[in-house]
């Protein structure tokens, strides 16, 4: 399910009619599969994790963290401390602050559900302005130099100065980037 629906960005497209429905959606779809990869799911998903133990706390990959589902250890057994989940940085604590999950590599299996139930106002228009520059670029819109979109130098710019991501979304996006943990 889209986060953003066809509707929003038809209406900030000003655009009328259903001729484009299709190809729209796809857009939608590309924008937030792009932007998801940055700042984490835009809706609810079900992860499932495998952390090392022997730590008070563990810091899960999808900062924005709903809900904890369960938590369970290689040997088998379920996770039977209670937790605390500080769902806006992503870390899962240990029950109480002197306890720590079992110790050992990737022993702690953690399922959790991610993402935002209702998505921020700036991420709703990062996406609809992703979808602009797709649809803009793929209609030869965007040829010639326009304010915002001329620095090749970012990196976030593809060779020949193709625009991989617009600066003005990546604006948009740097407070909710989730650096990438190995």
């Amino acid at each position: 399910m889209s986060a953003v629906t066809l509707a929003d960005v038809k209406a900030h497209l000003n655009m009328a009619g259903s001729g484009n429905d299709t190809e729209l959606q796809r857009f939608i779809d590309v924008a937030e599969a792009a932007i998801s990869n940055l700042v984490g799911p835009l809706t609810p998903v079900t992860v499932t994790e495998v952390h090392n133990g022997g730590r008070g706390s563990i810091v899960l990959r999808q900062p924005v963290a709903v809900s904890l589902t369960s938590v369970a250890y290689a040997d088998g057994s379920a996770g039977s401390s209670s937790y605390t989940l500080d769902g806006t940085t992503g870390i899962l604590y240990y029950g109480d602050s002197y306890g720590c999950f079992p110790g050992g590599p990737r022993n702690v299996t953690v399922t959790y559900l991610a993402g935002w139930a209702s998505l921020p106002a700036d991420l709703v228009h990062a996406v609809k302005e992703l979808v602009r520059e797709l649809w803009e670029t793929q209609r030869g819109a965007s040829t010639g130099a326009r304010p915002g979109f001329t620095d090749t130098q970012d990196p976030t710019y593809g060779g020949g100065g193709l625009p991989l991501m617009p600066p003005r979304v990546v604006q948009m996006l740097e407070p909710y980037i989730v650096p990438k943990v190995a």
